[in-house]
C-alpha cells in the first residue's frame, strides 16, 4: 500500500476577510500522525484556531457498511465558502461535508466510488469535480452538479478531473490532471497530460489548454483561467470570450 505524501494544508477559502485553512492527512493513525484533520481559522496574528476537527468527526461517522476504505479520517480535499459557512469534499470516504462557522459538521452527500475532488456552489448549485475510481478511464472523470439533495451529472468524458470553478456568464470550466498511468489510488497523473477544459451545453468537454504538468488547482479571475501545479508552479491561460449558462 503506498499512500501519496500530500499531508497539511490542502486548501484554504475565505469567509468575508478571514481565511481559513483546511489541513488533512497529519491525523489518521494509520499514518502514525497525532494531529488534526480540519479546518483552521488563521486569526489577524497569524496564529490559528481550530474550528472543526473533521478527522474525528469521520471516525464517529463512518461511511455505510461495506464501503471499502482504510483512512478512518478520510482525506478532505477541497473547501467552498457559502453562506453560513463552508462545503468540504473528501475524496476518500466518497462525500462532501457542511461545516457551520460554529462548527458543527453533517454529511450533504454520500457518495459511491467516484473520488470528489474540486467543488464549487453558484445560484444554490453545487458543483463538483470527480477523479473518479482507479484506473480512472476517462467516463468516470465528470463534472457532477446537485442542490444539496439530487447530483446529476453535467459533464463526463475526460479522465481525472480534480477541480470546477465558474467564470463570467455561467460558464464552467474544469481541470483535469491528465492520464492515470497505473499504481495505487492516490497517484498522480502521468507529467505533462493535464488539461484545461470548458464545459459544454451537450455534456462534453472542450479543450482549451493541455500539456500541463500534474495541475491540482483552478481559479478563474476576469479574462484569465489560473492554475497551480503540484510541482509548485502557478500558469495564467487566457479564456476564449463566449458565454452560456449550465
Amino acid at each position: 500500500m503506498q499512500i501519496t505524501p500530500l499531508g497539511g494544508v490542502i486548501d484554504v477559502a475565505f469567509h468575508g476577510h478571514t481565511a481559513y485553512a483546511l489541513v488533512s492527512l497529519i491525523g489518521d493513525a494509520l499514518l502514525g500522525a497525532t494531529g488534526t484533520d480540519g479546518i483552521y481559522r488563521i486569526e489577524p496574528d497569524g496564529s490559528y484556531t481550530i474550528i472543526a476537527d473533521l478527522g474525528t468527526y469521520s471516525k464517529n461517522n463512518p461511511p455505510p457498511p461495506g464501503f471499502d476504505y482504510f483512512l478512518e479520517n478520510g482525506v478532505q480535499f477541497a473547501i467552498e465558502s457559502v453562506d453560513d459557512g463552508f462545503l468540504v469534499s473528501d475524496g476518500h470516504l466518497n462525500r462532501v461535508l457542511h461545516v457551520t462557522l460554529g462548527g458543527d459538521i453533517r454529511v450533504v452527500e454520500q457518495f459511491g466510488n467516484i473520488a470528489p475532488a474540486g467543488l464549487i456552489e453558484q445560484d444554490n448549485v453545487i458543483y463538483m469535480a470527480e477523479v473518479g475510481p482507479v484506473p480512472h478511464d476517462a467516463a468516470t472523470g465528470r463534472i457532477e452538479a446537485f442542490s444539496w439533495f439530487e447530483p446529476r451529472v453535467v459533464a463526463a468524458g475526460v479522465p481525472m478531473i480534480v477541480d470546477v470553478a465558474a467564470g463570467h456568464r455561467g460558464r464552467l470550466f474544469a481541470l483535469s490532471q491528465g492520464d492515470f498511468g497505473g499504481g495505487a489510488p492516490g497517484d498522480p497523473a502521468l507529467p505533462n497530460t493535464g488539461r484545461l477544459l470548458e464545459v459544454r451545453r451537450d455534456g462534453t468537454f472542450q479543450v482549451l489548454a493541455e500539456g500541463i504538468n500534474l495541475p491540482s488547482a483552478l481559479n478563474v479571475l476576469g479574462p484569465h483561467a489560473v492554475v497551480v501545479t503540484l510541482t509548485g508552479e502557478v500558469w495564467r491561460f487566457p479564456l476564449p470570450n463566449r458565454g452560456h449558462r449550465h
